[in-house]
């Protein structure tokens, strides 16, 4: 495990990590880089206050199961959440701008994703191979999705999304097999057919 913080913080937190808890009562700001990878942390109580999340902080945590970011973060970095093989649900804070690139990357047991108002762009594999995955909505304001964000996402079978959205990137639904419904706002469907040429079948306005 990384320790690349000096704060006196950050080991009172590793050693709850180690005894699958994170606590809540301490003034830990930001949580470093790869700070909990790989650890058995079953489940987050965030601490008061926390306004980023490193990259690669909780990657590869294998028993963990739900995460609700609190509205205090701003930032999340990189591939925060990837291979965390049992995550069932992620809730993203209200005042984050970005999910970043794989950020649940490979989150095979991910089912459900709660996608605030104020994200603007989904990062490159953010969501690539989470298998479980069924239903995504885009709220209204994102404006774009990176490559790969949703490739092999096997079982994705409806998609909404916004007319805020400008930018789809490459590949983005490459292997969704069970992709059924691309659902877009009214009067939007010629303009997404053009964005996802290979999916004109599945564009449907929403009723």
């Amino acid at each position: 495990m990384k320790k690349n913080n000096s704060s006196e913080d950050i080991f009172s937190l590793v050693e709850a990590a180690n005894k699958e808890n994170i606590k809540k009562d301490f003034s830990l700001v930001n949580i470093g880089a790869g700070m909990f990878s790989e650890t058995d942390i079953d489940h987050i109580e965030w601490p008061e206050g926390v306004q980023s999340i490193g990259h690669d902080a909780f990657a590869h945590c294998g028993n963990l199961e739900t995460v609700e970011i609190p509205d205090t973060v701003v930032e999340v970095g990189e591939r925060a959440f990837i291979e965390c093989l049992l995550l069932r649900s992620i809730a993203f804070s209200g005042n984050m701008m970005e999910i970043p690139s794989g950020c649940c990357a490979e989150c095979l047991a991910l089912e459900s994703v709660t996608i605030p108002a104020n994200i603007r762009t989904i990062g490159y594999s953010a969501f690539v191979k989470c298998l479980s995955l069924k239903n995504v909505t885009l709220p209204e304001g994102v404006t774009a999705i990176g490559d790969d964000a949703f490739s092999f996402c096997r079982r994705l079978e409806t998609v909404h999304l916004p007319a805020s959205l400008a930018k789809i990137g490459e590949n983005v639904f490459y292997m969704c097999e069970s992709l059924r419904d691309i659902v877009v706002p009214k009067g939007c469907k010629e303009r997404f057919s053009k964005m996802l040429p290979e999916w004109q079948e599945q564009i449907k306005e929403a009723e």
